[in-house]
């Protein structure tokens, strides 16, 4: 008889603090091996509460949802196993993830974290939702597959193409790109960092969010 993995929601594995907070995980346990999935939603330990999640935010209910549908869709895919009676291996976990990427593409990920943070002024959220315009406009890169350095010189190449772009607009799709590609590496949902150097010089860790 197989034996599957347990599922559950998970908050403060790194330690929050006060003014920061930490983002909710979804831990999945096997053998005596753990993975964390973060689900990309960062909350502040006053704002969870083990029985309700998220409370006190006015987004509490499309957060809590936003968790909820990612637990399920790894609930789910264990379901189908023992009900295949196929076994779990973790290396079906990591193609079930990198096929779904977390439920989201590349795109919806930049949208859903962009509206979610707490650590950015309204102003600044509008001109990081015309990140996603262009991403959508270029159409090459989508999903989290297509983040390679090709496709991201060749989105540099684009933004040049456009007559209404000036130099500082290109600047700032460069820098807003590479926070969300960095926070795809933190929360494993790519494995390496595709930028070229020409462009974009990474951090040797990538940090959490700044305000910007």
């Amino acid at each position: 008889m197989n034996n599957y993995p347990t599922v559950r929601i998970l908050y403060g594995r790194r330690k929050p603090t006060a003014s920061k907070g930490t983002f909710v995980e979804i831990e999945i346990s096997f053998e005596g091996k753990r993975k964390w999935i973060s689900t990309g939603v960062k909350v502040l330990p006053k704002n969870w509460s083990k029985q309700n999640k998220i409370v006190a935010r006015t987004d509490a209910v499309d957060l809590n949802l936003k968790i909820e549908k990612i637990y399920e869709s790894i609930v789910n895919f264990i379901r189908r196993l023992m009900i295949d009676d196929k076994p779990f291996t973790w290396s079906l976990l990591e193609s079930f993830l990198k096929g779904k990427g977390n439920g989201k593409s590349f795109i919806s990920f930049v949208k859903a974290t962009a509206e979610t943070r707490n650590d950015i002024r309204e102003s600044t959220r509008k001109n990081h939702r015309k990140l996603t315009v262009a991403l959508e406009e270029f159409n090459t890169i989508r999903d989290f597959s297509d983040l390679t350095k090709s496709n991201i010189q060749k989105f540099d190449t684009w933004l040049r193409s456009r007559r209404d772009y000036k130099q500082t607009t290109i600047a700032s799709y460069h820098k807003f790109l590479k926070i969300y590609v960095n926070e795809a590496l933190r929360q494993d949902l790519i494995k390496a960092y595709p930028q070229p150097q020409s462009l974009l010089k990474p951090p040797h860790v990538p940090p959490p969010f700044q305000s910007s």
